[in-house]
Formats: C-alpha cells, sequence, structure tokens
C-alpha cells in the first residue's frame, strides 16, 4: 500500500465532509416533492421521521453497547497490568494481549465515532422532516389520518392520472396492471371515467377495425 498516495487522500478527506445521508435536495424533490398531492407529502414526511426515530434508537443502543464493551477492553488491560510475570515468556505474552486489546480498544473507538456521526447526519434528516411537516401541515390546515375518504380518493386520483398521462404523453402501452387499478377505484372518481372513456374509444376502434377487415373479405369475393 502506497503510504503516500494514502496520505494524500487523508489530505483530501480531512478537508472536505461527505454526509451520510441524503442531501436535502433529494429529500425535498424525490423523497416529500414526488407525491402528487400535500396530504400525500405530508404522509411521507410522517413515515420517513418514524423510520429515522426507530434508527436513532438502533444507534443508541449500538453506541451504549459499544461504550460497555470499551469499559470491559479497560478492564482487562487493568487485570493484565496487576498480573505477576514471572518469566520472558509471560512477559511477552502479557505484552502481546495489551496489545491485542489496545486494538480492539481502537476499533471499538473508531467504530462508536462512526455511530455518532451517523446519528448527527440522522439528526438532520430528522430536523429537515420535522420542519417540512410543519410547513405542510401549516399549509393544508391540519394533518389527515393515514384513513381519511376524502384525502386519500384525492391522492390516488392524482397519482394515478400522472402514471397515465405520462403513458399517454410517451406514446407508450399503458400496461394492464395500471388499468385493473384504475378500474378497481369508485365509479365517481375522475381517473376512472378517463379510463373507461378510453377503454370505450379503443373498444369503438377495434369494432370499426373488424368491420373495415369484414368489408374487404367481402369485397373482395365479389370481385372474384
Amino acid at each position: 500500500m502506497s503510504t503516500q498516495l494514502i496520505e494524500k487522500a487523508d489530505g483530501i478527506l480531512s478537508k472536505i465532509e461527505i454526509p451520510d445521508r441524503s442531501t436535502f435536495f433529494q429529500l425535498k424533490n424525490f423523497v416529500v416533492g414526488k407525491e402528487p398531492t400535500i396530504h400525500g407529502q405530508i404522509w411521507a414526511t410522517a413515515r420517513n421521521l418514524q423510520d429515522r426515530r426507530q434508527s436513532l434508537e438502533m444507534l443508541e443502543l449500538q453506541i451504549a453497547d459499544g461504550e460497555d464493551a470499551l469499559a470491559l477492553l479497560d478492564i482487562q488491560a487493568q487485570r493484565l497490568d496487576t498480573q505477576l510475570t514471572i518469566d520472558a515468556l509471560a512477559k511477552q505474552e502479557q505484552e502481546i494481549e495489551k496489545r491485542r486489546l489496545q486494538r480492539q480498544k481502537d476499533s471499538v473507538v473508531k467504530n462508536n465515532d462512526k455511530l455518532k456521526l451517523k446519528m448527527k447526519y440522522l439528526l438532520e434528516e430528522v430536523g429537515y422532516f420535522v420542519q417540512a411537516f410543519e410547513t405542510l401541515t401549516a399549509a393544508a390546515g391540519g394533518f389527515k389520518s393515514f384513513d381519511d375518504p376524502e384525502a386519500l380518493r384525492n391522492f390516488w386520483n392524482e397519482k394515478l392520472t400522472e402514471e397515465l398521462n405520462l403513458c399517454l404523453l410517451l406514446k407508450r402501452p399503458v400496461n394492464t396492471e395500471l388499468v385493473q387499478v384504475i378500474m378497481s377505484l369508485e365509479d365517481e372518481m375522475p381517473i376512472k371515467k378517463q379510463m373507461v372513456q378510453i377503454l370505450q374509444k379503443v373498444q369503438s376502434e377495434m369494432i370499426e377495425e373488424r368491420d373495415r377487415q369484414l368489408s374487404l373479405k367481402a369485397q373482395a369475393r365479389i370481385e372474384k
């Protein structure tokens, strides 16, 4: 391993900070902003807050375990220091064991430092989602339950409308799964009405094409 190269790498990394989290740009546009309605965005912030709160709890436990491991390693090192060494080999074994314990301790310290840094970045994400939740709920006039019928109808209508319109704009076939999902909705939802119109048009075009083909075949038989 090139010592000079490693020193250069360490020098670069010492001058910059690479957050172990999504950027606020990503959180805003690809986590919260991708949801089609304001209540969908509120629900997204709540879900992400829950996930990160659980992750923080796990990190706290891991850090506590690391600190206990350090305390136990210190005790083992103190016991070694108090042991009487009778011969040279025993003393050599003792020194090796001390070095081994120190390496274990260094490893635990580094791991705990990483966990604490990860906790810092998680807290930054929590701060973002808390602020987003408060801002969005204020704009929406309050939080609506995840099972609120009106909010859910609006959410799924907008979400499925986006998916369907993208297919139509890009001139891509509408997959059967999307059609089935839309057709399973309540009849009064706008997206279902739109899909029914599309299906009726497709069916009408198929009938017209069938009749045209039959007419051509009949004409061909007459000409013979």
